[in-house]
């Protein structure tokens, strides 16, 4: 194959896997608020890592920090509240 087909082959699977990982991780801000509102403390709080920035997570990898982060709630006896999303358009 010449260089140029087997570089435009690689960067079209390469095209192709992000955007499928992209689009399964769009959600808009508001979304991803309550969906972390929803999880946080919870055992399914891996879903919202896929969201958060390294410096919130204290430069931990995600799953070290979900894990670490679920244990200390858990040991803190963390509940959560009945909260309400109050947000401005502009």
């Amino acid at each position: 194959m010449k260089r140029s087909l087997k570089i435009g082959l690689f960067l079209t699977i390469l095209l192709l896997t992000n955007l499928g990982i992209w689009q399964a991780q769009h959600k808009s801000l508001l979304e991803v608020v309550k969906l972390f509102d929803k999880t946080y403390s919870g055992p399914i709080m891996d879903e919202i890592a896929g969201y958060t920035t390294p410096g919130f997570r204290d430069n931990k990898p995600k799953s070290v920090w979900v894990v670490e982060t679920w244990k200390t709630l858990n040991k803190l006896k963390y509940k959560g509240v009945d909260s309400s999303i109050s947000y401005i358009t502009w």
